[in-house]
């Protein structure tokens, strides 16, 4: 596995594309084994975390990428102090927001 993607540094993008799009199908749709891309045909299904808190962004909605078969997208902002209440007071605790 990690001659694979030492050596996907070398493969021009407009050949990596459609290489990746062949492989989810055979993998998800056929239910292959390629164990050279780390594809196991036992997968269940995806769930893709993207962190947009490092970007300074609060709040986004995750775009739906189709050839990953996600059944969960989720985005995580940023942290930000906000007041709240814990024990009858209101104080100031660092929030995130997840959507």
């Amino acid at each position: 596995m990690d001659i694979f993607f030492n050596g996907i540094d070398f493969i021009p993008t407009f050949l990596l594309k459609p290489l990746i799009h062949v492989a989810t199908y055979l993998n998800v749709n056929i239910g292959l084994d390629i164990p050279q891309l780390g594809l196991d045909k036992n997968t269940v299904g995806h769930y893709m975390l993207m962190n947009i808190g490092d970007h300074g962004l609060q709040q986004r909605m995750a775009p739906h990428i189709p050839q990953m078969k996600t059944f969960c997208n989720c985005c995580i902002g940023r942290v930000e102090q906000k007041p709240v209440v814990v024990d009858d007071k209101i104080v100031v605790q660092e929030m995130m927001n997840t959507t």
